[in-house]
């Protein structure tokens, strides 16, 4: 889709995708600009009410998608990075030509 990519660095995934030179056991605590997309801390699993106050973390999300929707230059950039790494993947480098 040629996107900026944010994503929870969740255990398995975002990760590998977005960041594939680093460790894969590393979960970030704070927003990380990878190298194909911006990896955020994960949110706590606990059940919040509608009016409880945002968590830290949350605060954290709102802050860094504001930063990055207002950035140009950073959308840009990893909009331009999509294409390459989404090739990475393409069905013909997984099935064998015969």
């Amino acid at each position: 889709m040629g996107k900026t990519i944010v994503s929870s660095d969740c255990k398995i995934g975002p990760r590998e995708i977005l960041a594939p030179n680093t460790d894969f056991l590393y979960q970030t605590t704070k927003p990380e600009l990878a190298e194909y997309g911006i990896l955020m801390p994960t949110f706590e699993r606990k059940l919040l009410k509608a009016n409880d106050p945002l968590t830290d973390t949350e605060k954290v999300w709102i802050e860094t998608l504001n930063e990055v929707l207002n950035s140009e230059n950073l959308l840009k950039e990893y909009e331009l990075k999509a294409p390459t790494r989404a090739n990475d993947f393409h069905i013909k480098k997984f099935v064998a030509s015969g």
